[in-house]
């Protein structure tokens, strides 16, 4: 169940973001890195899931 966690925590992250994206100034190079990893963690994570409900 943690890759569910993470998914979970991963979309509330994205949600997050989207919301309050107009009200960020630019982040953090640092920052920025991390919530990139961290969206296409998502992004990948989803595409695996996918792949095991179709077989």
């Amino acid at each position: 169940m943690r890759s569910a966690e993470s998914l979970a925590a991963l979309v509330e992250l994205r949600f997050t973001l989207r919301c309050h994206w107009a009200a960020l100034t630019p982040l953090l190079a640092d920052t920025q890195n991390i919530v990139d990893k961290l969206l296409v963690a998502k992004h990948s994570m989803s595409h695996i899931l996918r792949a095991e409900l179709l077989d």
